[in-house]
């Protein structure tokens, strides 16, 4: 699918991408990691991706399939490059934790950390002509907690 950027087509996106993924049978569990993982990615490229460049920004091209290890994912952009350096080995901001103050924590930063910790096999392509991230969601292990509202020996939609 082809997402128009900006925070309105990406949230039309992800209610379309649970439209596809209903017919697949997975866990609740990847279902919730993948929107997760997706919403991070979309919306970083939305907000950081095309500013200061001219014209409307070309769509982001968003390849999902799932496979007997999860959810593969692959998203085209052609904004700024990306430091793949910074954004795969990065770490958490700094935050302190003897701040008394809750408005001196900061408010944005863990999106890169969610996106690690929430794949495996995470690739970043950056060149003049945009960026190609891919990565898997991996599966449900058999032995994960089951959601209680789901039938017993179901997997829920995804």
């Amino acid at each position: 699918m082809d997402v128009p950027v900006g925070y309105d087509a990406v949230r039309v996106a992800l209610l379309e991408w649970r439209r596809w993924i209903e017919g697949v049978n997975a866990c609740s569990d990847l279902v919730s990691r993948a929107e997760i993982v997706l919403a991070e990615v979309l919306n970083n490229i939305s907000e950081h991706g095309y500013v200061g460049r001219d014209g409307v920004p070309a769509p982001i091209a968003l390849r999902c399939r799932m496979s007997v290890r999860g959810l593969h994912v692959m998203v085209v952009d052609q904004g700024w490059p990306v430091p793949a350096d910074r954004c795969l080995a990065g770490g958490l901001p700094p935050v302190s934790l003897a701040a008394q103050d809750m408005d001196s924590l900061p408010e944005g930063g863990f999106g890169w950390c969610l996106i690690r910790e929430l794949t495996c096999d995470l690739n970043l392509v950056s060149d003049g002509a945009g960026n190609r991230l891919s990565f898997v969601v991996p599966l449900c292990k058999p032995d994960d907690v089951a959601d209680p509202a789901a039938p017993a020996n179901q997997a829920r939609p995804v």
